[in-house]
């Protein structure tokens, strides 16, 4: 579990990520894992998250069930989001 931000209000970061998959994972595509990711980012440049930079319940909610396959999201807990994302 990780999370990233950017403390500074005047300096941009540059990350790079290398992923892969995890001992005894299924196998899967990892460009998968870069459709999520500029999709938050996307959104948070077009100012459509909260103040803490996550996409809105909804929003979230088509993201999470689409990239469950790459990406899982910590919150809210793992049980409300299957009870959420079944509806």
């Amino acid at each position: 579990m990780h999370d990233w931000w950017n403390s500074s209000t005047t300096d941009e970061v540059h990350v790079l990520v290398e992923v892969e998959r995890a001992k005894g994972a299924e196998p899967f595509n990892p460009d998968r894992f870069e459709l999520p990711i500029g999709m938050l980012f996307g959104l948070a440049n077009d100012g459509l998250v909260d103040k803490k930079g996550r996409p809105f319940p909804l929003q979230a909610a088509v993201i999470a069930r689409e990239f469950a396959d790459v990406i899982v999201f910590t919150q809210p807990p793992p049980a409300f989001q299957r009870v959420a994302l079944g509806l």
